[in-house]
C-alpha cells in the first residue's frame, strides 16, 4: 500500500526531490489563485537546498487550519508524476 505525501512541513528535517521553478509575478498571482491563498493556503518562504548544499530562496504553500488529511486526488498523483517524469526522476 503507497502512502502519498504532498505537503510541506515546518518542522521536517527530512530530505527529499524538489523541483524548483522560476515563475513571473503575473505566474505567482495565478498560483496563489490556484491553490487558495490565502483564504484555503498561506504563502511562506522557505530555504531549500540544492544536492551540492548551495540555498535556494524559494516559496510553498500550507494548508490553512482547520483541515484534514485526505487521499489526493487521482488528478494531483497524475499530475505529481507527470512532473517526476519531466525532470527525470522517475
Amino acid at each position: 500500500m503507497a502512502r502519498w505525501s504532498c505537503h510541506y512541513q515546518e518542522s521536517s528535517r527530512e530530505q527529499g526531490l524538489w523541483c524548483i521553478y522560476e515563475i513571473s509575478d503575473k505566474c505567482l498571482r495565478s498560483l496563489d489563485n490556484y491553490e487558495g491563498y490565502p483564504t484555503a493556503y498561506t504563502r511562506i518562504n522557505v530555504i531549500v537546498f540544492t544536492e551540492f548544499g548551495d540555498p535556494i530562496e524559494a516559496i510553498t504553500y500550507t494548508k490553512n487550519p482547520p483541515f484534514e488529511e485526505i487521499k489526493p486526488s487521482r488528478e494531483y498523483l497524475a499530475a505529481i508524476h507527470q512532473g517526476y517524469e519531466d525532470w527525470g526522476i522517475v
